[in-house]
C-alpha cells in the first residue's frame, strides 16, 4: 500500500510538469504559426504592391522582368526559404513561340526552343486554363530543359483574352508541395495583370514609334520648306 501511495505521490508532482512543458509547446507551436502568418501577410503585401507596380509599368521589357519577380513572390515557400525556383516568360511572335525572359534557367536550357506543340504548355495554350504536372521530365518539351528535369511540380499559365493568345508563364520547383492553392491563385491573378501592363506597353510603345515619326515628317518637311525658299523661283 505504502508503494502504490507513493508512486502517486510522484505522478502527482510530476503533474505540473507536464503541464507545463504541454503549455510550452502549444506556445511554440503559436509562436511559429504566428510567424509563418507574419511571413505570408509581408508576401502577400509585396505581390500587391508589385501588382501596382506592373500595371504602372510602361516599359514593355521592364513589364517582362516585373511579370516574372511577382510570379516568383507569389511562389517563394512561406517558411521564406529560397528554394530552387525556375521560371520562363513565353510570348508569340508572329506564329512562332519563344522564350523572352527567365529566371533559374542553365544557360544550355536558353537555346532550348519551346514551341508549344506538345505536353503540358501546348495543352494550356489550347485551354486558355492553368496546367500542372507532377512529372515534367516525361513532357516532350520541358523534358529537353535541364532546369525543368529536376522539378517535381511544374505549373503553366496562358496569357489570354478570349480567343487571343499572348503567350504563357512557365514555373517549376523541385519541392511538390511548395506552391499552395494559394499560391496557385495569386499566380492566376498576376498572370491577368500580366497580359493587361503587356498590353499596355505595347500600345504604349506603338504611339511613341508614332510620334516619332509624325516628328521626323514634320521635320523633314520644314527642311523641305526651308530649301524651296532658299532656291526660290
Amino acid at each position: 500500500m505504502a508503494g502504490i501511495i507513493n508512486q502517486l505521490g510522484r505522478m502527482l508532482s510530476r503533474g505540473p510538469e507536464a503541464e507545463d512543458q504541454a503549455l510550452k509547446i502549444e506556445l511554440a507551436q503559436a509562436l511559429e504559426l504566428n510567424h509563418r502568418l507574419e511571413r505570408e501577410l509581408a508576401r502577400l503585401r509585396a505581390v500587391l504592391r508589385g501588382t501596382a507596380g506592373l500595371n504602372s509599368a510602361l516599359n514593355y521589357e521592364r513589364v517582362l522582368d516585373m511579370t516574372l519577380d511577382l510570379a516568383a513572390s507569389a511562389w517563394a515557400p512561406s517558411n521564406g526559404e529560397p528554394g530552387g525556383l525556375v521560371g520562363a516568360l513565353l510570348l508569340f511572335d508572329g506564329e512562332q513561340l519563344r522564350m523572352v525572359s527567365s529566371r533559374g534557367l542553365l544557360q544550355a536550357d536558353l537555346r532550348v526552343p519551346v514551341p508549344g506543340k506538345h505536353g503540358l504548355v501546348e495543352d494550356a495554350l489550347a485551354s486558355g486554363q492553368m496546367r500542372l504536372s507532377d512529372q515534367p521530365e516525361n513532357d516532350p518539351e520541358l523534358g529537353r530543359l535541364l532546369a525543368f528535369r529536376r522539378c517535381q511540380r511544374v505549373v503553366c499559365l496562358p496569357l489570354a483574352v478570349g480567343l487571343d493568345v499572348y503567350g504563357g508563364l512557365l514555373f517549376g520547383h523541385p519541392n511538390r508541395e511548395a506552391l499552395t492553392e494559394e499560391g496557385l491563385e495569386l499566380l492566376d491573378a498576376i498572370a491577368q495583370q500580366a497580359i493587361v501592363a503587356l498590353q499596355n506597353a505595347k500600345l504604349y510603345s506603338q504611339l511613341e514609334q508614332e510620334k516619332q515619326r509624325m516628328i521626323e515628317m514634320q521635320e523633314e518637311a520644314r527642311n523641305k520648306l526651308a530649301r524651296d525658299l532658299h532656291d526660290g523661283p
